[in-house]
């Protein structure tokens, strides 16, 4: 399952219908707090969190920390536009917008299954802009 922050309606409706497409169960959550709750509990076992960095009332940066915290086994990949202005963590991947449907894709499955993923340790890695974008 993979666990999405992202408070734009449609940027979360975008990558919901692209994952589930791609046969990926998602859970959507708005806002930063709802899904720190969700992943208070011990049910939920994300294999990946994509988040973006701009967020109501936070920024990525204090929810990612929040979650590492909570599931540091657990990939991470901020999305944004703010790429210039924002030093991420070193646990967390970046994937800066915009990107093509199909590379955001390509980008979650080789998260979800790289050598680092399933030995529980996480790679920081910038993820750059392709020619197939």
């Amino acid at each position: 399952m993979i666990l999405l922050v992202e408070d734009d309606v449609m940027l979360s409706t975008l990558f919901f219908e692209a994952l589930t497409k791609a046969h990926y169960s998602v859970q959507c959550h708005p806002d930063p707090e709802s899904a720190l709750a969700a992943l208070e509990g011990e049910e939920l076992e994300p294999s990946l969190i994509i988040f973006d960095q701009k967020l109501p009332d936070s920024t990525g940066y204090r929810f990612i920390e929040a979650a590492h915290a909570l599931r540091p086994e657990t990939p991470c990949l901020m999305i944004s536009a703010y790429d210039l202005y924002w030093k991420k963590p070193d646990y967390a991947h970046f994937m800066p917008k915009p990107f093509g449907i199909s590379r955001f894709i390509a980008t979650v499955k080789s998260l979800r299954h790289s050598p680092a993923h399933a030995a529980g340790l996480q790679r920081p890695a910038k993820i750059g802009k392709s020619a197939n974008s």
